[in-house]
């Protein structure tokens, strides 16, 4: 292939393998948490709004109110 190619062993080829598959996995895992803190950062803001939309009891629309069962009968 190149002018500088060196012959490596079956054992040296196997290790450069698993360092590239580390450095990989490694990589994957600061991606990973990067992103994690990135949409965490995004969500915290909105944190409050979305508690206090989930207090707010809404009424069953199950129920019909007077009005309601004029318009029906």
């Amino acid at each position: 292939m190149f002018d500088n190619d060196i012959d490596l062993s079956n054992e040296e080829k196997e290790c450069l393998r698993m360092w590239f598959r580390q450095a990989i996995a490694q990589v994957e895992i600061e991606e990973t948490t990067a992103a994690i803190i990135r949409d965490r950062a995004f969500f915290e803001g909105t944190e409050t709004h979305r508690t206090n939309a989930v207090g707010v009891k809404r009424p069953s629309r199950g129920r019909v109110t007077t009005h309601g069962r004029g318009v029906l009968v």
